[in-house]
């Protein structure tokens, strides 16, 4: 008999204290959050950011960025579980792309990064 080892899944938190406790680490962090739709972020490459959306109305496995390879998901950015947000993403290459789902969208523009001047 094989065993397979199940992805372990952090349970929704219940508390609303909790969950104001998150949405305001998130934004300290400067994620990308469901008022900020529409809205146009600019990257340098390899720089990475947070996206946090709500895991019910916007499931993780439907949030797309087209056209793609703009931006990558960062797997080590999980801190909930797979399939739940907040997702950790990487600019990893120079274009742009809009990230979306359902009514929430903004667009991603990934620049080269500065070369140092003497």
């Amino acid at each position: 008999m094989t065993l397979t080892a199940e992805p372990t899944r952090t349970p929704r938190p219940t508390s609303a204290a909790y969950l104001e406790e998150t949405i305001a680490n998130m934004k300290k962090l400067g994620a990308i959050m469901l008022e900020d739709n529409g809205k146009t972020f600019t990257y340098y490459e390899t720089q990475r950011f947070f996206v946090f959306l709500d895991d019910e109305k916007y499931p993780r496995d439907e949030l797309v960025c087209e056209p793609q390879p703009v931006i990558g998901y960062v797997s080590n950015g999980d801190i909930r579980g797979p399939d739940l947000y907040p997702i950790y993403y990487e600019a990893r290459r120079i274009g742009s792309c809009t990230l979306k789902d359902r009514d929430f969208a903004v667009k991603i523009v990934v620049k080269e990064l500065p070369t140092a001047q003497p």
